[in-house]
Formats: structure tokens, C-alpha cells, sequence
């Protein structure tokens, strides 16, 4: 059951990766770390830590850039690629929405009063399946709602030909469309809603832009001195910033400089002992993700606090125990289910060969 990282080359972005998505499970649990009294007021000190998740879309951007830029000739490489893309979301994706969508038909048929809606809409069951609902408003809750980052990440992923394209026309002017869509998300899209709280395909755009657009220019970006800790320097930052409140502006420069910093680092090299030992646990990232609200939902909510009725103490042990017992999860079903499921699915024979594929080789 060990892990390795998938190269040797991004271990700063792992390592960030796994601290991006602790951070999100602290985003969904800090609340019973307070008595009930506090809750509410701990939203706002929790809320700037899910600036994270424009993190993990920066990275997403460099990721899929670095792998990808000089994979995508024609209609079949695009195609194998989101045959890939699929094969690494959809299936945990399929089995958290529809272990949640029972759980809010559970709830909703014992008449349970719950802090947040749990009714089953049809229209986002069936768009929140095929991760429409970053595009698509259903009027309603989507089970497991954090996978409207992972609908966002799939538009991004069908528009990266053409942000490709665009990438490397502009040139160095490439900064100047990423920074347009920075204004153009922040004034069209989030008028009523804050940064951090905004679920829509509109949030990932600049930030999978700027993650493509530093990709492009890696060599150079490489030559800033960048020692490998300044990444988690940045990090805890970000996370100091949002318990204290600080300026929303200020807590994204910080989720960019994390990105980028961790990528300055591990296009220099020569990452630390201790980043290489830690940073397999990226590979966990998407599994604590989808994993972690069933687990704080279950154990947590229902169990600690609505049921057993558990006081600040041994509530918030209850919590720390939950992040042992969502790691442990993310472990099983990353090895057991989800690469498995992503082989069997990279397997399928499902883009005809380029002619030149089916000619027999002599080597």
C-alpha cells in the first residue's frame, strides 16, 4: 500500500497538493473544533482556506500543460485525452454522488431538520452525474457539492486546445488575456458572491489559464531563486490569513504565490529530503477530497454532534479522528478502487488508430 509520486519532477506541486486538500478538509470540519455558540462566526475565519481550490486549478493548469502540450495533433489525441481524463474523475465521482444522494434520501424521508438543504432534486442529480452543474444553475444542491470544482476542471479540460492555442499565440502577452480574466470573472461573475465561495466553470478559467500560461514559460520562470520551502511558508500563510481575516485580494495573491512559487521550486530542482518524503501523499489529494464530506457528514455531524450531542472536546476529538479514518479511506480507495478503475478505462479501445498505427512494426 505504499505510494510514489507519479515523477520526480513536480514534488514541490505534490507536496502543495496535499496540503491544498488538508486545508479543504479544515474548511468543511473547523466548525466543531468551537462551541455551538461560535459556528456561524467560524465560517468567516474558515472561508478564506477555500482558496485552495483555485490552487489545485492552477496546478491542474501547469499539470495537464506539461503533460499535454506536445500531445495534441489532431481530434484523436484530444479524444485519448479525455478518455484519460474520465477514467482518473468519473468513477470516484460516480460513487461519492450516489452514496450521498442516498444519504440525502435517508434524511429526507425520516424528516430530520438539517443545517443545510438535503432534498433530492432530479435536475441536479442528472446534471450533477455528468458534472454540468458548474455550467448549469439546477436550482438545487448537487450530492457531494464539492464536486463543482471537478465540473469546472472538466470544462477547463474541454476548452485546453483551444486556451493552448491561445497560450502560445500570444507570447508573452499570454499574461495580459490571464490577467482579463481575472477582471472579467471578478466583475461579471462574482458581483453578489465572494471570491472564495463562488461554484462556477468561471472560477477556474484564469487560474487553469495563468497555471497553462506559467507552463509555457517554465525555463524562464525556473531562474528565480526560489528555496523549496517558501512554497509551505506561503501555505501556512494563506491559511494565517484566512483565520485572521485578511482582505480577500490578499489571501488569492497568496493562493497564486503558493502555485507558483511551488513551481519555480521544482523547475530548480534539488527538492529537500523531507518534500520527498512527504510528497507521495499528493497522490491522495483527490480522494480526501471527494471522500472527506461523507466522512465529516456521517461521523461528524450526524453521529457527534446531532446525535450523541458530543461537548467541544470530545467533538473535536472525534474530528481529528475523522481525519485519520479520511485518510485512510483516500489510501484504500486510491490503490483499490480508483487506479484500477482508471486502467480498466484507459484500456478501452475507444479512438480508432491514426493509419499510421496500424501499420505492422518491424522493430
Amino acid at each position: 500500500m505504499s505510494l510514489a509520486p507519479t515523477s520526480d519532477e513536480l514534488l514541490h506541486l505534490d507536496l502543495i497538493r496535499f496540503i491544498a486538500s488538508a486545508a479543504i478538509v479544515v474548511v468543511h470540519s473547523g466548525e466543531f473544533f468551537v462551541p455551538r455558540a461560535y459556528r456561524l462566526e467560524s465560517h468567516a475565519h474558515l472561508a478564506g482556506m477555500s482558496l485552495f481550490v483555485d490552487v489545485f486549478f492552477i496546478i491542474s493548469g501547469f499539470v495537464i500543460a506539461h503533460v499535454y502540450t506536445n500531445r495534441m495533433a489532431d481530434w484523436r489525441d484530444f479524444a485519448r485525452f479525455m478518455q484519460r481524463r474520465i477514467g482518473r474523475l468519473f468513477p470516484l465521482h460516480l460513487v461519492t454522488l450516489l452514496a450521498v444522494a442516498i444519504l440525502f434520501f435517508l434524511v429526507g424521508k425520516s424528516g430530520a431538520a438539517t443545517n443545510t438543504p438535503m432534498n433530492l432534486v432530479p435536475e441536479c442529480l442528472v446534471l450533477g452525474t455528468f458534472l454540468l452543474h458548474s455550467v448549469i444553475d439546477c436550482g438545487g444542491p448537487v450530492p457531494n457539492g464539492v464536486n463543482w470544482s471537478i465540473s469546472a476542471e472538466m470544462i477547463m479540460y474541454l476548452a485546453f486546445p483551444a486556451l493552448l492555442l491561445l497560450g502560445r499565440k500570444l507570447g508573452p502577452l499570454r499574461y495580459g488575456l490571464w490577467l482579463g480574466f481575472m477582471l472579467l470573472v471578478g466583475s461579471q461573475f462574482l458581483r453578489d458572491t465572494a471570491w472564495a465561495t463562488h461554484t462556477t466553470f468561471w472560477r477556474a478559467l484564469p487560474a487553469f489559464f495563468f497555471g497553462l500560461a506559467v507552463r509555457l514559460d517554465w525555463e524562464l520562470w525556473a531562474k528565480i531563486p526560489m528555496p523549496g520551502f517558501v512554497p509551505v511558508i506561503l501555505a501556512f500563510g494563506l491559511v494565517a490569513g484566512s483565520l485572521l481575516i485578511w482582505p480577500g485580494w490578499l489571501l488569492l495573491t497568496l493562493a497564486y504565490g503558493v502555485s507558483l512559487s511551488a513551481i519555480i521550486a521544482d523547475g530548480r530542482g534539488q527538492p529537500s529530503a523531507l518534500t520527498k518524503r512527504v510528497a507521495p501523499l499528493g497522490q491522495l489529494t483527490y480522494s480526501m477530497y471527494m471522500l472527506h464530506p461523507i466522512v465529516i457528514m456521517v461521523l461528524v455531524n450526524a453521529v457527534g454532534d446531532k446525535i450523541l450531542k458530543l461537548e467541544p472536546v470530545p467533538l473535536s476529538v472525534l474530528t481529528l479522528v475523522s481525519y485519520v479514518i479520511i485518510t485512510i479511506l483516500s489510501l484504500l480507495s486510491y490503490k483499490l478502487f480508483e487506479t484500477p478503475a482508471r486502467r480498466f478505462i484507459d484500456g478501452l479501445d475507444l479512438v480508432p488508430p491514426r493509419k499510421a498505427d496500424k501499420a505492422p512494426s518491424h522493430v
